[in-house]
Order: structure tokens, then C-alpha cells, then sequence
């Protein structure tokens, strides 16, 4: 590999492009991840994707802000490559992903990545002058696999090309699928989500219903990161992190939930339904009840972005860092302090989330009387939102749900 020439300003410009191109790649590396964890059942597999989805979110804006810094490259928005969008390849078409095609498309990424690393780093090695890449080309080097032998970036990957505003570029899929332990058993329409409660018998089935919900949150965070383009790098690495924030919420709540069985079973009668879920959960490793509308992704899935902004960032978030912190202060939590402590770092992810969402929301609708404006309207179309989750799961049509509804 010849040292890189800094006395030809070709070379280096073409050096500072071999950067960005190295830059678009790790980005798109965690959106293909994005679209990865919508189709992946199991909560540890779950936390294992988004893990990773963050790392390469990470050392791209790590890139990014280092291009600007030592080169003077203004950071652009963010869009899939023309030629390589999921669409494009065969990994998305009409509100379904093809899942093989798209973890060989992510494998195949990596290790172009990879090789393209090597290579720059090859190029800076020897030079004093550029010790500061090398360390950073490094630190992206760890979170890579072995070249062996691959061919680099570009042999693999187009530039983007997109100049547009904010678009939805691709649909995500059109369902998820739950958790195995879980069993969908009642609908909405019939009986409310389990409410938090002092005793076991109460808590145990909140925490596991909201583990169901924490998971939605980060399908919306994820399928926002993959659906939209045309935003700052900022906006996908803030919803990468929630994305795996809200993973770690819902492996919590399981987590609890099961630690609190053994006193729900204590609690209720033998011959009660719930303690009857928990026997057939013990013997086969699902059961636990949630109802038959899942965890009503169906209706994000159908929302515009700024509508999601509206739904959970504005209406669901920010209340809920109220309704956490009178949890924490329960007479529950007073006698579980190992819960309240987990349930004060839950709170703390909580406020970080309602702010993303105000930034995001007034970057895509600055004037106020149309944030207002917008706020009302979805919240007057959160109703039809959430019968499209009810149709999807329920036998009843939607057009015979919209009218059941708005005639009762």
C-alpha cells in the first residue's frame, strides 16, 4: 500500500472521498440493521442487534464530525444510495422484507467496509502528519469483521445521491412478531392493558405488558431510521440510541415480571387464569397473556413521521416520565428498591426521549401554529391509527370498525 501523497491535491481530495464513502457506508450498515431487528423475535437477539446498530451509528458521526474537523467536509443529509437502496437489491418491496437477502447484503457491507478501512488505514500508516486518522481508523478497525481478502467499498457501494427534503424513501414491514413467551390471549376492545399495582399479582403482569410496548418503541425508532431520509446524520444516530434504549426497557420489564412470579403465584387463587398462564409459561416457555392486538405496531407503522413525533415522543413519553416517577415513590417500590432503582435509569432514558422528539419535531415543522395544528390532528386520528392494529389482528374489517366506532 504507497503512503498517501500530500503535496498532490488530487490525491488528497480523492483521499478525503475514500473517508466519506467509508463514512456512508457505516451508515448505511446500521440502517440495513434498522430494517435487521424489525424481523427478529427474541428480546436478546433484539438487544444484540440494536447494540450493534448503535456502534456503527456512533463511529460514523465520530467520522463525520472528524471530516469536518480535519478537512473541512460539511456533514450532508442522510439518503440510501440509488443503486443499492433495499428496494433496489431485493431486501424490501411493498410492506414486506426479505431477510435472507438482507442479512447477506449487511455481511457483504461489513467486510467491504472492512477491506476499505484496511486500505486507508495502509495509506496513513507510516505518516506522523496523520497519526490522528490512524488512531480513529483503528477504533472503527474493532468493530469490523477480518477482510480476508473482500473487495473494498468500490466495488460495493454507491455514493448517495439525494439533494430532496425529507421523504419516506421505503415501507418497513407491515407487521412484527412477538416475543415467544408471549401468548396474545385477550383484545383491547374487550379488556384494558393490565394497570400497575402494589402487589406482585398486579405488577408482574404491568411489567410484562409493557415489555410488549417498549419493544413497539423501538420498532418506531427503527423503522423511522430506515423509512426516512433526507435528515442530519444526528437524526438517525438519535433514533439508533432509542431504538436500543427502549430494547434494554423491554428486556427490563421481562426480566422483572419473571423475577416476580413466584409471589404472583403465592398471591393469586390456584383456580385464577393469570396464574394459570404462568404454569403453562413454566412448562413451555410461552403463555405469558397479552392481548390479540399485540403491541399495536400496526398503527405507528401507518403514521407519517411527524405523527410518530406526535404519538409517542409528545403524548406518550413525556407523560410517562410523570408516570414513572410516581411508580418509583409507590409503596411497591418502597419494598422492591432493586425495582425502583431500575425503573429511576428507565426515567432518565425516558427524558432523553421527549427531548429527541422536540428536536426532531420542530426541525421538521419550525413554526409553531403548524406544530399545534399537527398535535391536534393526530391526536384526533389516533383512534383510526389504532383500528388498523385491531383489523389487522382481529377478523373485523376496517371499514366495519370504523363504523362500529363512530356510531357508538
Amino acid at each position: 500500500m504507497h503512503p498517501l501523497d500530500l503535496e498532490d491535491p488530487r490525491k488528497v481530495e480523492e483521499h478525503s472521498g475514500s473517508l466519506e464513502l467509508l463514512q456512508e457506508a457505516l451508515v448505511r450498515i446500521a440502517r440495513l440493521s434498522a430494517l435487521a431487528l424489525l424481523g427478529v423475535k427474541d428480546f436478546t437477539a433484539k438487544l444484540a442487534r440494536a447494540r450493534e446498530m448503535v456502534a456503527y451509528i456512533e463511529k460514523a458521526a465520530v467520522l463525520e464530525h472528524w471530516l469536518l474537523r480535519y478537512f473541512t467536509v460539511r456533514p450532508r443529509n442522510i439518503f440510501w444510495p440509488e443503486a443499492a437502496h433495499p428496494e433496489k437489491i431485493n431486501i424490501a418491496h411493498k410492506g414486506t422484507l426479505n431477510f435472507v437477502t438482507l442479512s447477506s447484503e449487511i455481511v457483504a457491507l461489513k467486510r467491504a467496509t472492512a477491506r476499505t478501512t484496511a486500505d486507508i488505514a495502509g495509506q496513513v500508516a507510516t505518516n506522523p502528519l496523520l497519526e490522528p486518522e490512524a488512531i480513529l481508523l483503528s477504533q472503527i478497525a474493532k468493530i469490523l469483521p477480518e477482510t480476508s481478502g473482500s473487495p473494498g467499498l468500490g466495488c460495493h457501494a454507491t455514493r448517495p445521491a439525494g439533494t430532496h427534503g425529507v421523504t419516506k424513501s421505503l415501507t418497513g414491514p407491515h407487521e412484527v412478531t412477538l416475543d415467544p413467551v408471549f401468548a396474545p390471549t385477550y383484545s383491547l376492545r374487550e379488556e384494558p392493558i393490565p394497570a400497575f399495582g402494589d402487589s406482585a399479582a398486579e405488577a408482574a403482569p404491568y411489567f410484562w405488558s409493557l415489555a410488549i410496548r417498549e419493544s413497539m418503541a423501538s420498532d418506531l425508532c427503527a423503522l423511522s431510521m430506515a423509512e426516512y431520509d433526507g435528515l442530519p446524520l444526528a437524526f438517525y444516530r438519535d433514533m439508533a440510541k432509542q431504538t436500543w434504549d427502549e430494547v434494554r426497557h423491554a428486556v427490563y420489564c421481562l426480566d422483572t415480571a419473571l423475577m416476580l412470579l413466584p409471589q404472583l403465584e403465592v398471591e393469586l387463587p390456584y383456580d385464577h387464569p393469570t396464574r394459570a398462564a404462568v404454569r403453562r409459561f413454566r412448562e413451555t416457555g410461552t403463555g405469558l397473556p397479552v392481548p390479540l392486538e399485540r403491541n399495536l405496531y400496526e398503527a405507528i407503522a401507518n403514521a407519517s413521521l411527524v405523527e410518530r413525533l406526535v404519538l409517542m415522543h409528545h403524548d406518550t413519553e413525556t407523560p410517562g416520565i410523570r408516570t414513572l416517577k410516581e411508580h418509583i415513590g409507590s409503596q411497591f417500590c418502597q419494598v422492591h428498591s432493586d425495582i425502583a432503582d431500575g425503573l429511576a435509569i428507565f426515567r432518565r432514558d425516558e427524558i432523553s426521549h421527549s427531548r429527541i422528539g422536540n428536536v426532531w419535531f420542530h426541525h421538521l415543522v419550525p413554526d409553531l401554529e403548524k406544530r399545534n395544528t399537527i398535535i391536534a390532528n393526530t391526536r384526533l386520528l389516533r383512534g383510526v391509527l389504532l383500528l388498523t392494529s385491531f383489523a389487522h389482528h382481529g377478523g373485523d374489517g376496517f371499514g366495519y370498525l370504523m363504523e362500529s366506532y363512530s356510531s357508538s
